[in-house]
């Protein structure tokens, strides 16, 4: 729910964003309420999200915009013992605190993004009226070139990625394909990433940029052109 109601049960959302020496903390507070007049003892709770996405669409030939949202099954995401003991005449308010910590900068677009009431979102599509997509970039060093973020370095800019869950790791792979015109013995990439955040609304708009650069296998040497394909992979572990 948007807010605290009169006379509801819910569960309302908070979110908190730090940013600090490159690495993020992401804060989720669910504010769960009971307003009723009812009454009940309890010594467990459980928190459970329904996941949703959306995907942009327009109607042909007038460019007015379509949001089509999909939602998944609720799912567990926390659980406690703890003694509640409601009366009628009380109402009841729990919170929970869930952290994403030292995340580095460049995975701020991978955290899901929880729907709150000041809809604190990432700006990932881009409608028409949004001018401010978030970014996420990838450089290849061919030895001839400016290898920084917005360089002329062969680049490309993944659309899609692969998604595997074991035991409590969560590992996100993105394939890259460059293709590199002039001979290297090297590897060397650079990732870059600006993330937008349109709070409220798209006039208030907050930006995390960041990049990160390291050395992958290196490919064979002396060939005047060939193609860099490499998977990224990006663990999370959940405690």
């Amino acid at each position: 729910m948007n807010t605290v109601t009169n006379n509801a049960q819910g569960v309302t959302t908070a979110i908190q964003i730090f940013g600090q020496q490159n690495s993020m903390t992401v804060q989720y507070y669910f504010i769960g309420f009971d307003t009723t007049n009812s009454s009940y003892q309890s010594n467990y709770l459980e928190l459970y999200s329904s996941p949703w996405a959306f995907y942009y669409s327009a109607q042909a030939g007038t460019g007015i915009p379509t949001y089509n949202w999909i939602y998944s099954n609720p799912v567990r995401i926390a659980y406690a013992n703890l003694s509640i003991n409601k009366s009628s005449n009380y109402d009841l308010f729990i919170l929970w605190l869930i952290e994403l910590q030292n995340v580095p900068s460049y995975l701020i677009l991978f955290i899901p993004a929880i729907p709150n009431p000041s809809q604190i979102a990432p700006v990932v599509l881009v409608p028409s009226y949004r001018n401010q997509p978030s970014s996420f970039n990838v450089y290849a060093n061919n030895g001839s070139c400016n290898f920084t973020c917005n360089g002329n370095c062969p680049s490309n800019s993944p659309n899609n990625f692969m998604l595997s869950v074991q035991n409590n790791t969560i590992v996100l792979q993105i394939p890259v394909m460059i293709g590199i015109s002039g001979g290297t013995s090297s590897a060397e990439i650079l990732i870059c990433v600006n993330a937008n955040y349109a709070v409220t609304s798209d006039a208030n708009m907050i930006t995390f940029s960041s990049s990160y650069s390291t050395t992958i296998v290196p490919p064979s040497s002396g060939y005047t052109f060939y193609i860099l394909m490499t998977a990224i992979a990006i663990t999370f572990t959940v405690s």
